[in-house]
């Protein structure tokens, strides 16, 4: 991403929590998971710094596969039907269709004239054409299981936490942008065309781009493609001759420029030192009063 500014999607496997959840039998609610989540934070973080940095937005997409169910002390065993069997399906792509039986698990399937034998106060009933299913499927309530109780962490059950797939969206807030500064350096002298410095600092620590400066009587129009964050530069204006009475000229500063693609404008109003090279009098005489 640092190197290919043409990127725009990357997809990263995080199943670090993943392995260290199968590893334990109790509640995995503690500092070694939450190490995870924070290193996990940290590489998001470190991210969006970068992203930032160039000009881009951010958006991340936390998803996860099924979850898995700790089963309270209390948990009901239920004896399987005996028209219904036992199943647990193997996904891998070698091995397409292939059926497991293992102890403790919390799916059964069965055939279609058998559902109306089935109790349904204790089972739910996955219709397959009504779920859009390979087969018709039966699934304890609650947190009960079949046959022998699974240990640790188990899967298959209609509880949330193991049918509510978890997606979230994490987008960076709209920073606020902090005006352009601007500094007008030097002087201009009556009656004659001059040039003055002005000093353009973005205090942002996020680019600026598409920047346009337009000075009131300057000459010339800046135009910046891009600013970046904190970045100062240093430009010059020139100015035909001035025609002001006073010792100041003072001028209105336009300021247009995008930040993440959102055009903003700012005005600023500043004086210009004008020093005068002759005084001209009225008469001879003034010049002694």
């Amino acid at each position: 991403i640092e190197q290919n500014h043409e990127i725009r999607g990357a997809v990263v496997l995080f199943n670090l929590i993943d392995v260290l959840a199968h590893q334990t039998s109790t509640f995995t609610d503690n500092a070694g998971i939450r190490g995870y989540l924070e290193e996990l934070a940290l590489m998001l973080s470190t991210a969006q710094q970068k992203y930032a940095a160039q000009g881009r937005q951010l958006h991340v997409l936390i998803g996860s596969d099924h979850g898995g169910t700790l089963l309270p002390k209390d948990a009901l065993g239920l004896p399987l039907p005996q028209t219904v069997r036992e199943i647990d399906d193997v996904w891998e792509p070698e091995l397409p269709g292939q059926e497991a039986q293992k102890p403790g698990t919390r799916a059964a399937a069965t055939d279609l004239q058998h559902i109306p034998n089935v109790d349904q106060k204790i089972w739910y009933v996955l219709d397959r054409d009504r779920f859009q299913l390979d087969r018709h499927y039966l699934a304890p309530r609650g947190y009960g299981y079949i046959k022998r109780r699974p240990s640790g962490w188990t899967h298959g059950g209609l509880t949330p936490e193991e049918t509510i797939i978890p997606l979230i969206h994490l987008a960076a807030e709209r920073r606020p942008v902090i005006p352009i500064e601007i500094i007008l350096q030097g002087m201009l002298n009556a009656g004659q065309p001059g040039t003055i410095v002005a000093v353009l600092r973005n205090p942002n620590p996020f680019p600026i781009q598409d920047f346009i400066l337009t000075v009131a009587d300057a000459v010339n129009e800046t135009m910046i493609s891009q600013l970046d964050p904190l970045e100062e530069q240093t430009i010059t204006l020139s100015f035909a001759p001035v025609k002001e009475q006073g010792s100041k000229l003072l001028v209105k500063c336009q300021v247009h420029y995008n930040v993440l693609g959102n055009a903003h404008q700012q005005t600023e109003q500043a004086y210009i030192e004008i020093r005068r090279l002759q005084t001209e009098d009225s008469s001879f005489d003034e010049m002694f009063d």
